[in-house]
Formats: C-alpha cells, sequence, structure tokens
C-alpha cells in the first residue's frame, strides 16, 4: 500500500474546507494554521469495498484512517476461520 499519512474523503474539498473538515475532529481542533493546513495537504481519498482488511494485529502502521463515511469493524482473528467484534468505529472517528 502506498505511504499516505492521512487517509480520507477529501480530494473534493477545496483547501480551506480540508482545514474546516479537519478542525471538527478532536484530534485536530487545536492545531495552528500552519500545522492544519499541511495535513490537509497530505490528506489522501482512498475508498475501499466492503470487508476490505486494512491491517492486521501487530502490523506496525504507518498512516491514520479518518472514517469520513462508512463503518469500520474491528475484528480479532480467532482459532480456524471465526472472529470476534471488537468494535465498529463509525465517521468522525480515527482508527490508527
Amino acid at each position: 500500500m502506498e505511504e499516505d499519512y492521512f487517509l480520507a474523503r477529501l480530494s473534493h474539498l477545496k483547501a480551506a474546507e480540508m482545514i474546516k473538515l479537519l478542525r471538527t475532529f478532536p484530534l485536530f481542533a487545536s492545531l495552528k494554521k500552519k500545522e492544519i493546513s499541511f495535513l490537509a495537504e497530505i490528506a489522501r481519498e482512498v475508498e475501499y469495498p466492503a470487508n476490505t482488511v486494512l491491517f492486521h494485529e501487530g502490523e506496525l502502521g504507518d498512516c491514520l484512517y479518518i472514517i469520513i463515511d462508512g463503518q469500520l469493524e474491528a475484528v480479532k482473528a480467532l482459532d480456524g476461520s471465526e472472529e470476534h467484534l471488537l468494535r465498529v468505529c463509525q465517521p468522525g472517528e480515527c482508527v490508527f
């Protein structure tokens, strides 16, 4: 996977709109204009089909996923093909 730092549905937005959107997330709300502008510049839009595995337990992360639309399920693989649902993440949440 390409080394994107921030993955979000932002590509259709102008720079000012990206900054406004990022500021709605508590994680970014207190950043200075220069810092939030940098984040808006490196944000990338990525859409995944249902049931796509983004990462596996124990892997080192290299990005932050911002859920703009849809849901993300965090599951733990058990023996065989069994899974245990740990959490369902909603729009507005960040996963890293």
